[in-house]
């Protein structure tokens, strides 16, 4: 899931990729993923409650969801 496509356009590895959307909401109600992962993205979602809700739905049955939040101006930031 990604809106700006400029992103991975041209990437190398793009033919492996299955599908690609937009917005969350636009993956199919009956898509079941193994594991979702989410990278410096929750905190620029104006929806978050709606987006996680539907990240959740499309976890298959013990399902992963990982994310990771940048901590700008921390001690690890500085780092």
């Amino acid at each position: 899931v990604e809106p700006f496509t400029e992103l991975f356009a041209e990437a190398v590895g793009l033919a492996r990729v299955r599908a690609s959307y937009a917005d969350v909401c636009e993956v199919p109600a009956e898509a079941r993923y193994d594991r979702i992962i989410s990278t410096a993205v929750l905190e620029h979602i104006c929806d978050l409650p709606l987006t996680l809700a539907r990240a959740a739905q499309r976890l298959a049955p013990g399902g992963v969801f990982k994310a990771a939040i940048p901590s700008e101006g921390g001690l690890l930031w500085r780092l």
